[in-house]
């Protein structure tokens, strides 16, 4: 079988889930033999395809690059060029995207992260909004990365569950890392956050839990990655104890290593990775309610009410000060997260590609 990896989401991201869940499927896939994949992406600055051996990605790394559209323009002619002559039997879109022409013959799938700029639509622009509603037609399958996503995706977009599936993504990337892990140092207590704050991520819920009690004013919370705190966040983190830092996979591993806990407190998910990165490597999580990070964790993880600053306070206490509480959520996670794995994200993925060829 040939499969081919479209380069929309490898042009705009250095790293992220996304990608790195197609680096991971792609270096399983890549581990039988008797398939040939590609990852395309002419030009690129995600670090993660580094793991892809140079035989199964067309790919030019570049450290940096001004965002304009005739530099896009040119990556994905160039990259349809080679779509062209490599003819593959599957097309995996890798973001939401209509660049690329696919022949009749291919069969073309997209996976489908989330339904955030639907539900959020006062955050987004029209286009953002659209993006999905636009090339819809054009794909055979949809894989959804959780059950929430496909229920949402099916009931706002109408498609027929027949021709959509589910995988779950994984965390267990980092186990060939563990070598390299700190020992936990329990004089230097802090919590983790990952990721961007923005928007529907609803970092405001932290740094009010944190300013407003006195219990907790003095306790660390590093952010890990994300957009750069502006002026006005570096002031007003500055006057509790919020810093930001960026590392590379190591440092994550390290931080997870170390840290009282994860918290995560967006008002929705498609999936999650930082739960199960958490959970692999015996960090408890801390997370909102919300149905997608309650079909992840389900009793591994410790939630909140979204929007309650009394609530996320209680539940941080609780895991800062009672150390029993505490190992029970890390040995409930490391059960939980047994669960998920890239072997079996793969496996599933190929099973979805037979059966649409």
């Amino acid at each position: 079988m040939k499969i081919a990896i479209s380069n929309s989401i490898f042009f705009t991201q250095k790293s992220g889930g996304i990608s790195r869940y197609f680096v991971e499927i792609s270096k399983q896939i890549i581990k039988d033999n008797n398939n040939d994949l590609k990852i395309i992406s002419m030009i690129n600055k995600n670090y993660f395809l580094k793991d892809i051996p140079k035989k199964n990605k067309i790919s030019l790394y570049m450290k940096r690059y001004p965002n304009f559209k005739l530099l896009e323009k040119l990556n994905n002619y160039a990259s349809q060029i080679y779509l062209n002559k490599f003819n593959p039997d599957i097309f995996h879109e890798s973001y939401f995207s209509n660049n690329f022409y696919v022949k009749k013959n291919i069969s073309k799938v997209i996976t489908i992260y989330d339904t955030i700029h639907e539900k959020f639509s006062e955050y987004y622009s029209k286009e953002q909004i659209n993006q999905k509603k636009i090339i819809i037609d054009k794909y055979d399958h949809f894989i959804c990365i959780s059950e929430n996503t496909k229920k949402d995706f099916i009931e706002i977009y109408k498609v027929p569950e027949s021709k959509v599936s589910v995988t779950y993504l994984a965390g267990n990337h980092f186990t060939d890392l563990k070598k390299n892990q700190l020992p936990k140092n329990e004089e230097d207590i802090f919590i983790l956050y990952v990721g961007p704050r923005k928007l529907y991520k609803n970092f405001e819920i932290i740094y009010k839990t944190i300013e407003k009690s006195k219990n907790l004013r003095n306790v660390k919370v590093i952010c890990f990655g994300g957009e750069k705190f502006t002026d006005e966040e570096n002031i007003k983190y500055s006057k509790i104890n919020i810093k930001q830092i960026y590392g590379s996979n190591t440092d994550l591993l390290k931080l997870y290593c170390s840290a009282t806990c994860l918290i995560v407190s967006s008002k929705y998910e498609g999936f999650c990775i930082p739960i199960v990165e958490a959970m692999q490597l015996g960090c408890p999580v801390i997370s909102s309610e919300n149905p997608t990070t309650k079909e992840i964790g389900l009793d591994a993880v410790i939630f909140f009410k979204q929007d309650s600053v009394e609530d996320l306070s209680n539940k941080i206490e609780k895991i800062l000060y009672d150390s029993n509480f505490r190992n029970i959520y890390v040995k409930k996670g490391l059960e939980r997260a047994k669960f998920f794995s890239w072997k079996k994200c793969t496996k599933e993925t190929m099973n979805i590609y037979k059966t649409i060829i």
